[in-house]
């Protein structure tokens, strides 16, 4: 699934002799939506700890509560926000070429 929307991105940036603008951003929309969806992920997750109050650990499986550990949910706010901060990165790292070589 990611190599074909790979492609399908980077197939919208090489030379064509017809264009087709409605496709191209469905494609470089749902492209953005994949390449973004961990941060979305990961703020959700940190989002969901601050609201429930609890934050949850798959492996190990470990559940930090704001009320009895707060020093240990702080922190566990603050890994899934720097993992979004590196996901987002990552993914504009990405994109940046792209999309303001479109506006040049």
């Amino acid at each position: 699934f990611l190599l074909a929307v790979w492609y399908g991105v980077e197939s919208v940036y090489l030379p064509r002799q017809h264009r087709s603008p409605l496709i191209d951003k469905c494609i470089i929309g749902s492209g953005l939506l994949v390449w973004f969806s961990p941060v979305l992920a990961a703020l959700g997750s940190a989002a969901r700890g601050l609201f429930e109050g609890r934050v949850h650990f798959v492996r190990p499986p470990r559940d930090y509560f704001l009320a009895t550990d707060p020093i240990a949910f702080w922190q566990g706010i603050g890994f899934w926000l720097i993992m979004a901060a590196l996901f987002g990165f990552l993914a504009w790292r990405y994109w940046r070429n792209k999309l303001l070589a479109a506006k040049a």
